[in-house]
């Protein structure tokens, strides 16, 4: 399983698509596409094949955090004070600590 993690692109929505075509054509069904906020996006179908959460400057009614399990492993994902965060646990979440996720798109694998 491929994870692609990426963040504000205020408005240019044709990055997301460019970005979504190029993985999902070289993962096909074995990838999953992560956006930790102000996407600005207009339209919620902009934003269909991301699992997303709000950043500050985003006006659609998107959720403030989000979870994913993958194999045994959790993903916490959120924009708190303006930051974007991970943290990726097993077992017992709540001892995680966040890191901070730059702008650009990276893999988790």
């Amino acid at each position: 399983m491929r994870i692609i993690i990426v963040s504000d692109n205020h408005g240019n929505q044709n990055i997301l698509k460019i970005l979504y075509h190029i993985y999902s054509s070289l993962y096909k069904d074995n990838v999953k596409f992560i956006h930790l906020g102000d996407s600005q996006a207009t339209n919620i179908n902009d934003l269909n094949n991301f699992i997303c959460v709000k950043g500050n400057n985003d006006t659609l009614d998107l959720p403030k955090f989000q979870r994913l399990t993958v194999l045994d492993k959790r993903i916490h994902f959120s924009q708190p004070l303006f930051l974007s965060h991970v943290a990726v646990t097993e077992g017992d979440s709540s001892a995680a600590p966040p890191v901070k996720v730059k702008s650009s798109p990276f893999l988790l694998s």
